[in-house]
């Protein structure tokens, strides 16, 4: 359980980043690190569900 909680928060905190980096950036959602990490996010979220 550890490793999940800072996986998730080191997910959260990659996906604030990129919001925040959006402000100078209108590719966001082409961006491919930015469906990476959603996707990463997902798997995470899914491995919790079972």
């Amino acid at each position: 359980p550890g490793a999940q909680r800072l996986a998730r928060i080191a997910l959260a905190g990659a996906f604030a980043a990129m919001l925040v980096h959006t402000v100078g950036y209108g590719a966001f959602l082409t961006d491919p690190l930015t469906w990476a990490i959603l996707a990463i996010g997902a798997a995470l979220a899914a491995r919790d569900a079972d």
